[in-house]
């Protein structure tokens, strides 16, 4: 999954499900 590391830092924490909240990702540019 590591393919998504460099578009973003936070991907990874994503990825990894450590600290997912969607309102937080929600005012995320990646989205």
């Amino acid at each position: 999954m590591n393919k998504f590391a460099p578009l973003h830092p936070k991907v990874s924490t994503l990825l990894h499900g450590a600290d997912y909240n969607p309102e937080q990702w929600e005012n995320d540019p990646i989205l």
